[in-house]
């Protein structure tokens, strides 16, 4: 078994560590690295290290193991064009076709930017090549206030660019915006700076002599007021967008390699601000903002690098108490949520540890202490985006992170609760390859109340996006930090969910897992009850499928009852069905507690009402046993309903008769 992860990490400055120890070297050297370098040998490495994975070596090829992890969903993974360039922050969930589904989105240092639907198909119009590497994602948002969702990506190397695309896949008026010889750099932020229903488009610029960070407007025309500002070393991070001091006004968080600026949205800089760290601090870590004690201005979240700190400042630029806080090299940005559910909100910061095992991320309260269980350790470390989510329906969060190593070229998800005192079973995850610096996304993208989860990687010279569907995540799934930088605008700014309270939670009735049913089963559930008065009467939505993944369903929307009839089924077939129970409101959907159940139609042959597979003059006498000799009725009692009227009686005796012996039209399907 080979245990491998980046080289040179220890051996460069950080910021060109990230850009020259992962690109060539790394690029060819995945998999077939062994213990040179400081890199752990074999004979160190324990399946507990790993969650309890056990590790299957073979040549060089398909990846295999023996992980108790989920197999990847229908469709994926799919294939994507990677350089020698590191790729980053993950994907991007979206719905642009507006069909109610989410498509999956990824920038690639391919030169690419790929949309795909749920089951892994390339939408129309997509991939596109761009100009250059687009290895920190993509910003998702309505650019230019058309009511459709617009693409926003920088193209870094060899020349910069920024993009803006619509769903088709086609650029917007202005766009791509180059910087010629320069570079455009990490991940777009969009806004609406102005209040004009668009959004302005946030980048930096990098150059050799003086770097920019820059606001563009939905033409590609720079934003009035101090833009381009310039910085004082290359970009750091993408920015965070805002309104930090409670005026009314949206405030942007930039951050070169050394120094944090806080610039009102016409490029001037905020009383208190710049601070420079003493060292190189910020690399791809971008910023969070949120509002921890409830006083209506917003604290900064930062992690620094070189620096090894984690820090938190207020509108003015001061440390709040306790900070900054000593940490190992922190290469992750940070995330925010309410991890223990006890009203407070909580930071969750991964970083990469000094030795094997290590700690890979810490989770803090505002008071920089460590909740419970924490901080995790583990082999590998933990530097892409770190989701914060309930996707088992139990009230608790979970926490998804990358490990950032692979063994024999497979690579690690995981999955801690919120205690940290164990991985979630089932987990780790195995990707195709690293997904180093790739963290994950979480949602719903085929809105079938099972949660998705994915994540970018790269396995020798190729690279994929992987998806998979969690089996456990119904109930009141919840999600607190689902993507890179919060939101698909790439703000980082945590925005509480809605007050509201889901459905209280419901059960399933009939017909239970394993029953055969009739072409028309008529199924039951218990009522949802709804715990306050935020959302409107609750709805059900029964969603019915072959698949017991639901990739491809049928649903019903809009029930005010706990009863459904179905029809229009397939005989000889196993059929897979959940309800959904929604008050109207943000945060307002339960799922059935049990997930989901399924029921077998059965093969019918109709008139043979003895259930001997036959239509014969036994079906005859049975009938006539029936009804005149109070004999046993057929089971199920449409089969001896030829006559198709819902009523077993005489009539469907002399519609067999006539079938038999005079020539007679064939049993109908029956009152199913």
């Amino acid at each position: 078994m080979t245990f491998i992860r980046p080289l040179f990490r220890e051996e460069l400055p950080y910021f060109l560590r990230r850009e020259l120890g992962c690109v060539l070297l790394l690029f060819f050297t995945f998999g077939i690295t062994s213990q040179a370098g400081g890199q752990m040998s074999p004979e160190h490495v324990t399946p507990e290290d790993f969650g309890g994975v056990e590790v299957v070596h073979r040549p060089h090829g398909d990846p295999v193991d023996k992980s108790p992890g989920l197999p990847q969903a229908p469709g994926w993974p799919q294939p994507i064009a990677v350089s020698g360039w590191v790729d980053t922050k993950g994907v991007a969930f979206a719905d642009l076709d507006e069909d109610g589904k989410l498509e999956i989105m990824a920038g690639t240092s391919g030169y690419r930017v790929y949309v795909w639907d749920y089951l892994g198909n390339p939408k129309p119009g997509w991939p596109q090549l761009l100009g250059g590497t687009a290895s920190w994602g993509v910003a998702v948002g309505d650019v230019n206030g058309d009511g459709t969702l617009d693409t926003a990506v920088t193209a870094y190397a060899p020349v910069g660019r920024v993009y803006v695309f619509d769903p088709d896949g086609n650029l917007l008026p202005g766009w791509p915006v180059s910087f010629g010889d320069n570079r455009a750099c990490l991940c777009p932020t969009l806004s609406d700076l102005d209040g004009d229903g668009k959004l302005e488009i946030i980048v930096g610029e990098r150059s050799y002599s003086v770097s920019y960070a820059h606001v563009f407007r939905y033409d590609g025309t720079e934003f009035p007021g101090n833009w381009p500002f310039a910085l004082d070393h290359y970009p750091g991070t993408g920015a965070a967008v805002g309104d930090i001091d409670n005026d009314g006004e949206k405030e942007i968080i930039y951050c070169s390699l050394q120094t944090i600026y806080a610039l009102e949205s016409d490029g001037s800089i905020m009383p208190g601000w710049p601070y420079t760290a003493p060292t190189l601090a910020f690399y791809q870590n971008a910023p969070a903002l949120a509002d921890f004690e409830g006083d209506g201005y917003a604290e900064i979240v930062c992690s620094g690098t070189e620096w090894n700190r984690f820090f938190v400042m207020d509108h003015r630029g001061n440390f709040l108490p306790g900070w900054p806080r000593p940490a190992p090299r922190s290469g992750g940005p940070p995330s925010v949520g309410d991890v223990d559910q006890d009203g407070d909100l909580d930071i969750a910061i991964g970083n990469y540890p000094p030795s094997y095992p290590g700690v890979v991320f810490h989770v803090l309260d505002i008071e920089a202490n460590c909740l419970p269980g924490f901080p995790l350790t583990l082999y590998g470390g933990a530097e892409g985006p770190v989701s914060i989510a309930d996707f088992d329906g139990d009230s608790t969060m979970e926490l998804i992170f990358e490990n950032g190593i692979a063994v024999d070229s497979i690579g690690f998800l995981q999955a801690c609760y919120s205690d940290a005192d164990t991985l979630v079973p089932g987990w780790p995850l195995r990707p195709w390859g690293s997904n180093y610096l790739n963290g994950s996304t979480v949602g719903d993208v085929n809105d079938d109340g099972i949660l998705e989860v994915s994540t970018k990687s790269k396995l020798f010279a190729w690279g994929y996006v992987n998806l998979w569907s969690l089996p456990r995540s119904y109930g009141k799934t919840r999600i607190e930090w689902g993507t890179y930088h919060f939101d698909n605008h790439r703000t980082g700014l945590y925005q509480s969910r809605s007050p509201n309270q889901p459905p209280e939670h419901f059960g399933l009735i009939s017909p239970d897992s394993g029953a055969v049913a009739s072409l028309k089963p008529t199924l039951f559930w218990n009522e949802a009850t709804n715990p306050d008065t935020i959302g409107g009467p609750v709805a059900y939505t029964l969603k019915y499928s072959l698949n017991p993944l639901f990739w491809g369903y049928e649903q019903i929307e809009g029930l005010t009852s706990t009863v459904c009839t179905l029809s229009g089924l397939m005989p000889d077939s196993v059929y897979y069905w959940r309800v959904k129970a929604d008050d109207g409101a943000s945060d307002g959907v339960t799922w059935a507690d049990q997930g989901f159940w399924w029921f077998k139609v059965a093969t019918y042959v109709f008139g043979d009402a003895n259930g001997d597979e036959t239509v014969d003059p036994g079906d005859i006498v049975y009938l006539i046993n029936y009804l005149f000799r109070n004999g046993d009725p057929p089971d199920p009692l449409l089969l001896g309903d030829p006559s198709n009227d819902c009523v077993v009686d005489a009539a469907d005796v002399i519609y067999l008769i006539n079938f038999l012996f005079q020539g007679g039209p064939a049993p109908l399907q029956g009152c199913a």
